[in-house]
């Protein structure tokens, strides 16, 4: 294929040296040591590697802690497993307990570990929920006015606890999957949504022999909220329960294109003029020549399937560039107006159409940015032609922080085939 011929040309030509030896790469955890592809660099620049991308850059991933299969969340072998912890008294907390209320193994260390709490202490801005529903017919419906954006500030934490308990309870029916789209998600709003999600009878037809009992409570794992934080790429299914449903999720890291902005900082992959560092930061943005940067999004959502009536939760980070619930929201407003995928809805029953649609967002974000990545090496590809290896010198920088990323993102389109095979091989 062309696109990748040619990204593979200029990654060979990066691997040479204006001297034409080989620099050989040298991995270490996220950061590409650039000690080793510029021999001549002193490696006491090191402490100038803290780049001014703070509010860019995303947390490593740390796979071992992504799934509830895990035996131990959140606890390396390192830890003092026999120190002892305070009793907790089950039963006198509501929601407020979560997670260690419904999940006796999350106590104080791997909840403080995992930063999922902590994280979202961090939120300055007032949490907002946005809601849609599909109903019965397969048309999407925003939630009346005074439930499509809901704020919850900490004033209002009871009220929105009440809203949650009483929307469940009843205005439920003929709603096949409600989402709601949570930007700036607060501790509290953690607790709640993971706490409890009541079903109530009028979620099933008069003559249902569904074998729940009612009303019914959904418990969600703290591994979607904690993996969501700190961007884990994971994908899992839970609480099966044959014949009546089950829980899916999927965290998934994508590639996004985005405009450069007079605020944007700078990334170790667009050094200023006469400036070296030597490291680069895959996960980091990548700042390309114009005016495009790609970055690392995050989709990381939480579906509980049932045969009428599904519920889905989006997380969003609140992280300068990325994409938002209220965002999201609107993309999926759109896809409910698609006459083809209207079609769909109509004539299937089945809720996961509604999260493959979600994953359909990812499939464009990668597309628009291998247009970008294509036309940034068609660039580059024009100077290599004329063979001016002194042009290289200025070039070796760009074209070693373009392999490094590109290395990165094949990874993440590996998770995101991952996912669409997973929702695949999920039946409902």
């Amino acid at each position: 294929m062309p696109r990748l011929a040619l990204v593979d040309r200029c990654l060979r030509h990066a691997r040479v040296s204006p001297k034409g030896r080989g620099t050989p790469f040298h991995w270490s955890s996220r950061h590409v040591d650039l000690y080793y592809l510029f021999p001549g660099m002193s490696s006491s620049n090191t402490a100038s590697a803290a780049l001014d991308t703070q509010m860019s850059s995303i947390p490593v991933p740390l796979y071992r802690h992504a799934a509830p299969s895990g035996p131990w969340p959140w606890v390396d072998f390192n830890t003092e497993l026999s120190s002892s912890e305070p009793p907790f008294q089950t039963g006198e907390h509501e929601w407020r307990g979560y997670p260690q209320e419904l999940f006796g193994n999350w106590s104080p260390i791997p909840v403080a570990r995992s930063e999922m709490l902590t994280q979202c202490a961090r939120a300055v801005k007032p949490c907002l929920v946005y809601g849609m529903d599909v109903m019965g017919d397969g048309q999407f419906k925003t939630r009346e006015p005074r439930l499509h954006r809901i704020e919850v500030s900490e004033e209002k934490i009871n009220e929105f606890w009440s809203k949650l308990q009483d929307e469940e309870s009843i205005v439920r029916k003929d709603v096949r999957v409600r989402a709601l789209f949570v930007d700036n998600l607060s501790e509290s709003v953690l607790k709640m949504l993971g706490t409890k999600f009541v079903l109530r009878p009028e979620c099933f037809p008069i003559h249902s022999e569904s074998p729940l009992k009612f009303p019914y409570r959904y418990n969600i794992e703290p591994f979607f909220f904690a993996s969501s934080t700190n961007w884990i790429p994971s994908r899992y299914r839970e609480d099966v329960r044959y014949g009546v449903g089950d829980h899916i999720t999927v965290i998934l890291p994508f590639i996004r294109t985005t405009e450069k902005t007079q605020k944007t900082h700078y990334s170790s992959s667009d050094m200023k003029p006469n400036e070296k560092k030597n490291t680069i930061d895959v996960m980091a943005p990548l700042h390309l020549h114009g005016e495009h940067v790609l970055l690392i999004d995050l989709l990381a959502v939480h579906m509980i399937r049932e045969k009428n009536c599904s519920t889905i939760i989006t997380y969003h980070p609140a992280l300068r560039d990325r994409t938002t619930a209220e965002h999201l929201h609107q993309v999926m407003e759109r896809a409910g107006g698609s006459v083809y995928w209207n079609k769909i809805f109509v004539a299937s029953e089945d809720p996961t159409f509604f999260f493959l649609a979600i994953l359909w967002y990812a499939l464009y974000a990668w597309d628009e940015s291998f247009e970008v990545l294509y036309n940034r090496i068609m660039d580059m590809e024009v100077i290599l032609n004329d063979y001016n290896f002194t042009a290289m010198v200025d070039l070796n920088h760009s074209l070693h922080a373009l392999q490094a990323h590109l290395l990165q993102y094949e990874t993440l389109l590996h998770d995101f085939q991952k996912s669409v095979e997973f929702v695949r091989d999920t039946p409902n």
